[in-house]
């Protein structure tokens, strides 16, 4: 089983898409190309996969089999996982923020 939390292939194709400097855009399709092969040939090898959303599902069933891929939302139940004593301040309505790992402008890792 593997939880794929991020389609990568997707997160290289979209910094591929706005990045303007020609060369760095040259390295980011390069690096986006290597992702695809690797997640291609990688996710089919496993009996489930796990994604985040129904878009990212429909991505990776692509090239998973559809029937190994299951949907599980990120997200925490913040009626139970609370310390105690704690109160809720009013601006507060649930999830506060959620954030990823990535790479920062000019920055980027080496696929190989």
């Amino acid at each position: 089983m593997v939880d794929a939390h991020n389609v990568e292939t997707e997160i290289w194709r979209r910094n591929w898409q706005i990045e303007r400097h020609p060369l760095k855009k040259m390295f980011i399709r390069l690096q986006w190309q290597k992702m695809q092969r690797f997640e291609q040939k990688a996710l089919p090898l496993f009996s489930r996969v796990i994604a985040v959303s129904e878009p990212d599902r429909a991505f990776i069933a692509r090239w998973a089999k559809p029937e190994q891929v299951e949907i599980i939302s990120n997200g925490v139940d913040t009626g139970y996982f609370k310390p105690a004593g704690w109160q809720q301040k009013p601006f507060f309505d649930g999830v506060h923020r959620v954030a990823r790992l990535a790479t920062q402008r000019g920055c980027y890792p080496v696929f190989s």
